[in-house]
């Protein structure tokens, strides 16, 4: 059951769904990937990418958001593997999508990947009142004056 910080990080995803996504085997960067996403399901997304992009073969990765008013966060840890299902891909396949990808869905470089959530650790940063006095202050804060934060 999604707890309501989890319902409010995929409203935010859904208004902007643009992740760092980069994979735990190696020391490359995580980049910023397009996602895509179902209402009903919390525990997969889609990204289409290139076969040669530093993400592509999957494996073990994380996914990092922050939402536009840099008000709440989420970080996602699981599994890219490649999505080989045609009606998901054909789901996804939207008209921006397309114009990243000279023949489109038949592209020879386009590589569609699904990550699979294992764990999304999430952070909100909305300060009380009070806590924004103390900060100003510079007085001690309580973590409980400063947002909410979940483990899913």
């Amino acid at each position: 059951m999604a707890t309501s910080l989890q319902t409010e990080l995929f409203k935010k995803i859904f208004e902007s769904p643009n992740m760092m996504v980069g994979l735990n085997r190696n020391a490359d960067h995580s980049e910023p990937m397009h996602v895509c996403l179902e209402e009903e399901n919390q525990s997969q997304f889609w990204i289409f990418t290139t076969k040669d992009n530093r993400i592509a073969g999957g494996g073990k990765a994380m996914a990092q958001f922050v939402s536009q008013d840099h008000k709440l966060f989420g970080c996602f840890s699981g599994k890219l593997e490649t999505e080989t299902d045609k009606k998901t891909i054909q789901h996804h396949f939207t008209p921006s999508i397309s114009a990243w990808y000279k023949d489109g869905m038949l592209d020879e470089n386009l590589e569609v990947l699904r990550f699979d959530v294992e764990s999304l650790e999430i952070w909100e940063k909305d300060p009380s009142t009070a806590a924004k006095l103390k900060m100003a202050i510079g007085a001690k804060v309580s973590e409980d004056e400063v947002g909410r934060h979940t483990i899913v």
